[in-house]
C-alpha cells in the first residue's frame, strides 16, 4: 500500500493510509471538542470502499483499537469477524475477541446489509473508531450520487469521498454508475463540449445517413472526474454536514506516474487536505474480511 498526502505544501508518500489522512490529529480533535466517543469515518463514491475500509481497520488494530464496520447500504459478506446476529452482545463478543467486527444483517447474493439505526447507535458505543461503507457502486471506479445517496450516518466525523484513477481514459458508460446524473452534473459544471470526441456518423448505415458502429462515447477526462467529485460529493456533502471533514480520496494510484495525476487534480481543485492511495488490492489487508 502507498499513500499520498500533502504535508508542509510538498506532495508526499507514505505506507501509512492512517499517517496520509492525519487521522490520528483529527481523532484527537474530535475527542476534545465531541468528549468520549467513537470516531466514525464514512465512506461515499467508487474505487476501493471496501479496500480503503480494510486497510484503515488493518491500522487501527495494530494500534490497539477496537473497530466497528457497517454498512448502511451493502456490502460483501465478509470471511472473517462477522456479527450477523443483531444484537450488540454479539458484536461485543467479537470486539473483545479480535478488536474487529464486521456488522450487518445477512442478505441475498453473499452480502450484508445495514443493521439499523437503533442497533447501529448500541454498537457505536461498544467501539474507538466506526467505519461506514455509505454507497453503493457495483464495483465500478466512478460514481455520482442520486437523490438519498450516499447514506451518511449524522455522528459522522469524516467523509471520504472516493474515486477510482482506472477511470480516466474509458468511456463513461463503461465505468460510471448513475451516468444520467453524470450527464447532468457535466452539463451545468463541466467542460464545454465534453463529448466533442464524437466521432462522425458515417454516410452507409441505416438509410439516414447515420452509423452508430462509429459512434464514440464520452471518454472520462481528468477535468472531468474534477468536476463530479467536486460537484457531486464535495460541495454537497460539505453543506448537508458541516461538522464533518469531508476529503476528497483517489484511489488506483497504483504507479508514481497515477499518483503524480492524482497531486495534480487535487491541487487544481484546491484540495490540500485530499489524499491519493494504491496498491491497495496487493495489500497485507487485502483479505482481512
Amino acid at each position: 500500500m502507498r499513500a499520498y498526502f500533502y504535508e508542509y505544501g510538498i506532495w508526499t508518500g507514505t505506507d501509512s493510509l492512517w499517517h496520509g489522512l492525519g487521522l490520528e490529529g483529527r481523532m484527537e480533535q474530535a475527542r476534545s471538542v465531541k468528549g468520549p466517543g467513537p470516531f466514525v469515518i464514512s465512506m461515499a463514491g467508487a474505487g476501493g470502499k471496501t479496500s480503503t475500509i480494510r486497510r484503515l481497520a488493518w491500522e487501527a488494530v495494530r494500534r490497539g483499537l477496537k473497530v466497528l464496520v457497517v454498512t448502511t447500504t451493502h456490502m460483501a459478506r465478509p470471511g472473517a469477524f462477522g456479527a450477523f446476529e443483531g444484537n450488540a452482545e454479539e458484536i461485543r463478543t467479537v470486539l473483545g475477541c479480535h478488536g474487529l467486527a464486521v456488522a450487518g444483517r445477512l442478505a441475498e447474493k453473499g452480502k450484508i446489509a445495514f443493521t439499523g439505526w437503533e442497533l447501529y447507535r448500541e454498537a457505536c458505543s461498544l467501539a474507538d473508531l466506526v467505519l461506514v461503507e455509505a454507497d453503493g457502486s457495483r464495483r465500478l471506479p466512478l460514481k455520482v450520487p442520486r437523490a438519498g445517496e450516499p447514506v451518511i450516518p449524522d455522528n459522522t466525523d469524516m467523509i471520504l469521498c472516493l474515486n477510482g484513477l482506472s477511470s480516466l481514459g474509458k468511456r463513461a458508460e463503461d465505468c460510471c454508475l448513475r451516468l444520467e446524473e453524470a450527464r447532468a452534473l457535466m452539463n451545468r459544471h463541466g467542460r464545454r463540449h465534453y463529448e466533442d470526441n464524437r466521432k462522425p456518423w458515417g454516410s452507409a448505415a441505416d438509410g439516414l445517413g447515420r452509423n452508430p458502429e462509429n459512434r464514440a462515447d464520452w471518454v472520462i477526462q481528468k477535468e472531468d472526474m474534477m468536476t463530479l467529485i467536486n460537484h457531486g460529493y464535495l460541495l454537497p456533502l460539505r453543506a448537508d454536514y458541516p461538522g464533518a471533514d469531508v476529503l476528497p480520496v483517489f484511489n488506483q494510484a497504483d504507479t508514481p506516474q497515477e499518483a503524480a495525476l492524482a497531486g495534480e487534480m487535487l491541487e487544481g481543485m484546491g484540495e490540500t487536505s485530499g489524499a491519493a492511495s494504491g496498491q491497495l488490492d496487493q495489500d497485507v489487508s487485502a483479505r482481512l474480511f
